[in-house]
């Protein structure tokens, strides 16, 4: 399953597919273009990498070109992960609207379409970040709370199932 499908069932009421899975990567390692990205075309699944924009280029990190690549791919869609991966509960309300909102700008700039889904850095935020990602356009907010995600949850506060990079 992918963003715009989690969008039509969540936003606009559309059937979400029997078992519904969103299978997400965080942060832009270099690792999502080199060892998963082949995988996930092989067997034709869709991801999403929240993407640390700040970070783009640093060595083991993802460059423009290889984001550029996966989304142009049809398998991978990318949402913002902030600028420099900071903890929000501890910046100004000005600091998060600006990791907020320029990594949206930045994904957006690249890639030439919206971005609609927004990670919580280590799932850290408070009312101000809640706050300004809905002024900021964004649909979902996916956080590292443990378990399924539900309708209960709201689209801001979407929990996730762990997967360590040993499993």
């Amino acid at each position: 399953m992918d963003l715009t499908t989690l969008e039509n069932g969540w936003i606009h009421h559309r059937p979400l597919p029997p078992k519904p899975i969103l299978i997400t990567l965080d942060d832009g390692y270099a690792d999502n273009y080199r060892a998963a990205y082949p995988v996930l075309m092989q067997y034709q699944l869709q991801v999403t990498i929240f993407i640390t924009t700040g970070a783009v280029g640093r060595p083991n990190r993802l460059t423009w070109n290889e984001i550029l690549t996966m989304d142009r791919g049809g398998r991978v869609q990318f949402g913002s992960h902030t600028v420099d991966h900071l903890d929000l509960r501890q910046l100004t309300v000005r600091q998060q609207q600006h990791e907020i909102q320029q990594s949206k700008a930045d994904l957006e700039q690249h890639l030439g379409h919206p971005i609609i889904a927004f990670c919580f850095p280590s799932g850290r935020f408070n009312e101000s970040t809640l706050q300004i990602l809905q002024q900021s356009r964004y649909v979902f907010a996916v956080t590292t709370r443990p378990g399924y995600a539900d309708d209960n949850q709201g689209p801001w506060t979407l929990h996730r199932v762990r997967v360590s990079g040993d499993e």
